[in-house]
């Protein structure tokens, strides 16, 4: 049995920096270091016991891939080619110490292991102006990952975050091939 806590009692904020590598129908058109794009995170949290959590983030900034037909998302846009979207997801997880369900809580650990489910809002944008309007698409998202906190301090850890997030097709503007993107 656990004790309960306090509302503001375990919870956890997070910033992280990273890499987005956009997984589409046709991204193997193009070399696998061309699509790596720049990816960013803020999140906030909180451990409702020692291995249940939840965490509301967003994350984002791009996405790069290759289109084989026309696209408002290619480097020229309307034609087909190299993509490059401005790609954001605000999504909630639920989070489940694996650490502490098998171990037992222990303030102390060094390393603690939470595989999360996620789920929430993505939504894509160019950067130029298409018939005069900036385009968006919305659709909605699922994620899975693991996050692994290291203990640094009492109130201080180096996480790394590693997940798969699974959208529409129509995500990047090419609906043709398959149901989904991730």
């Amino acid at each position: 049995p656990y004790e309960t806590n306090r509302l503001f009692d375990n919870v956890f904020i997070g910033a992280a920096g990273g890499v987005n590598l956009y997984q589409a129908e046709n991204d193997h058109e193009i070399d696998f270091t061309k699509r790596l794009a720049p990816a960013a995170q803020g999140y906030i949290g909180k451990w409702i016991t020692p291995c249940v959590g939840i965490r509301l983030g967003y994350y984002g900034i791009q996405a790069k891939g290759f289109n084989a037909v026309p696209s408002v998302y290619g480097e020229v846009p309307m034609t087909a080619g190299k993509q490059k979207m401005n790609q954001n997801y605000v999504r909630g997880d639920l989070m489940w110490n694996i650490s502490n369900a098998i171990g037992g809580y222990r303030a102390d650990r060094f390393i603690d292991f939470a595989p999360y489910l996620g789920a929430g809002v993505m939504w894509n944008s160019t950067t130029k102006k298409i018939a005069g309007k900036y385009h968006r698409d919305v659709e909605l998202g699922v994620t899975a990952g693991i996050y692994t906190m290291f203990r640094l301090g009492k109130a201080l850890d180096l996480t790394l975050d590693v997940n798969q997030s699974v959208v529409n097709q129509r995500y990047d503007g090419d609906v043709r091939a398959s149901r989904k993107e991730f």
